[in-house]
């Protein structure tokens, strides 16, 4: 179903299973034991060709159906208006990207002719579509892949970045195995790249006769059976390029020597974080977690700037990207960088308790206890000890707070953010949020309410004896729903207003259980 809209249902139907008689299943046994003992021959020029299948577009409001024969792969736009889909058929006569406006069912073909359609992008507005597509080299032995984009009012998809375009670096092409999407503001088309594949050596014997031998070294990087498990990945692995759709300029972001690209603001940033472990992949033998180097890129240029070396944590972006943080095992504190310049500030050093986990039992270096998110313009960091939430100024300038003012531990509670708006970036501190909260003496769950610009203590909403989980808000109005369960009551789905007063029971999905003689669970 479209994201964001709730009148469309599409749905893709297996291939009908073929029914053959004895007779025909035993002409066929044969002629495959035939074919194993007869030696191979033009196995390379044959190529494994893809069948797609009936995709149904279904609407809601009155059950009627669209069929697209030959289906391989679909998505909706969020907003519902358009459905993309690519199609093959075995002699290729069906091969394309295909857009559906869902209101009359009309189709418009993107781009087709034999060859290979794959990983479609929508984008936030639902007016752009980009997908790779090897049509143009279908013939050749080794097709080499192209990105294409189409933009609703276009008559086809045009070719954005292929092997040979400006800023894919010689000898590289778009990969098949890269993830293509949008920037949330529609502006900019990520993609992967990845060198050209050398061609397999021809080899005529059969396969009883064939030698398979792997070649290591007692000083590689990684160990042999790390390189056997990983070969697949490494041999499919894609190096992240960005398209800047206003002017068409393809920028290499991801190298071989920097693998890893994250962005910050839905992609929408200027600067994205470039992360490789490659230094200290030995390591990884003796030592854990893995140590990285990160590196600051800029997303119009490709231009890298070392930021921190040796970090053993997954460092991340602030969401408006102004900030690196990182969480380290060796001073047990959290650090923050500038990603404009300077030296990194510890702005955790003041709070006067551990932010290390406490119980953490196992042979290395303990994790935090997390974070809860930043405030709007990247104002404050909000960290967990054992028990509260405490507020930290990146710059380090101001004393930390504490956001629950320790009533978590004056109460034995743990309290930890509910993010109830998955698209939201920010905390506000003006607004109120959901705490859950969890009594470390008698294990009863709930939850609080607090603001981080408040000084008052967190308010109770619900307390009980219950484990609650997967809470969500409706879009568009102040209602939740979540899952309530203990030792006797299945997690069923629950549903009350925003002060969760007057939980109404949704679901009954374990009625089976009455007819058990069922125990009770206490403490000892």
């Amino acid at each position: 179903m479209p994201e964001n809209a709730g009148g469309w249902l599409a749905y893709h139907l297996e291939k009908a299973s073929a029914i053959k008689d004895t007779v025909e299943k035993k002409a066929e046994e044969k002629s495959t034991e035939k074919e194993k003992a007869a030696p191979k021959k033009d196995s390379k020029n044959k190529k494994k060709k893809a069948e797609g299948t009936t995709l149904v577009l279904r609407r809601l409001e009155n059950g009627s159906e669209q069929r697209f024969e030959n289906a391989l792969d679909y998505g909706f736009s969020k907003n519902g208006k358009w459905l993309i889909y690519t199609a093959a058929s075995k002699d290729s006569s069906a091969d394309g990207t295909f857009a559906v406006e869902t209101a009359s069912a009309t189709r418009t073909s993107l781009l087709t002719g034999a060859g290979e359609y794959k990983n479609i992008a929508i984008d936030e507005a639902g007016e752009q579509v980009a997908f790779l597509s090897n049509r143009d080299d279908f013939t050749a032995e080794h097709p080499a892949f192209a990105l294409y984009f189409w933009k609703t009012g276009d008559a086809a998809a045009k070719v954005l970045a292929k092997t040979g375009t400006a800023g894919v670096p010689a000898g590289w092409q778009p990969s098949e195995h890269g993830t293509v999407e949008f920037s949330g503001n529609g502006k900019r088309l990520f993609f992967g790249t990845a060198p050209q594949g050398e061609p397999e050596p021809d080899d005529e014997a059969p396969d009883d006769e064939k030698v398979k031998l792997d070649v290591w070294h007692w000083q590689d990087p990684l160990l042999q059976p790390m390189q056997l498990r990983q070969a697949k990945r490494e041999k499919e692995r894609s190096y992240r390029a960005v398209v800047h759709l206003g002017t068409g300029t393809v920028v290499q972001l991801a190298t071989e020597d920097v693998p890893d690209i994250f962005l910050a603001q839905k992609n929408n940033s200027d600067h994205a974080l470039g992360r490789s472990g490659l230094p200290y992949e030995q390591e990884i033998s003796w030592e854990w977690p893995r140590f990285y180097d990160f590196h600051l890129i800029d997303v119009k240029t490709g231009k890298s700037r070392l930021l921190a070396e040796k970090i053993q944590d997954n460092a991340r972006l602030s969401p408006d990207a102004k900030y690196m943080y990182w969480w380290d095992r060796d001073r047990l504190a959290w650090f923050v960088r500038s990603t404009s310049g300077g030296e990194a500030t510890n702005v955790s050093g003041n709070i006067p308790y551990r932010l290390d986990n406490e119980m953490h039992d196992w042979p290395y270096k303990p994790n935090a206890y997390g974070t809860a998110g930043w405030t709007k313009n990247d104002a404050l960091l909000l960290l967990y000890d054992k028990h509260d939430v405490w507020a930290v100024e990146p710059t380090g300038k101001r004393a930390p707070r504490c956001v629950t003012e320790e009533f978590g531990r004056q109460n034995n509670l743990r309290f930890r953010y509910v993010r109830l708006d998955r698209e939201q970036e920010f905390i506000d501190p003006q607004q109120s949020m959901l705490l859950s909260a969890f009594d470390l003496q008698n294990k009863a769950g709930g939850f609080y309410r607090d603001r981080v610009a408040g000084s008052d203590a967190p308010e109770k909403l619900l307390v009980a004896e219950y484990a609650f989980s997967r809470v969500r808000k409706a879009k568009e109005a102040d209602k939740l729903i979540l899952t309530r369960e203990n030792f006797r009551e299945f997690p069923d789905y629950w549903f009350g207003d925003l002060d969760l007063r007057d939980l109404k029971k949704l679901t009954d999905a374990n009625p089976q259980q009455a007819n058990y003689t069922w125990g009770d669970a206490e403490l000892a």
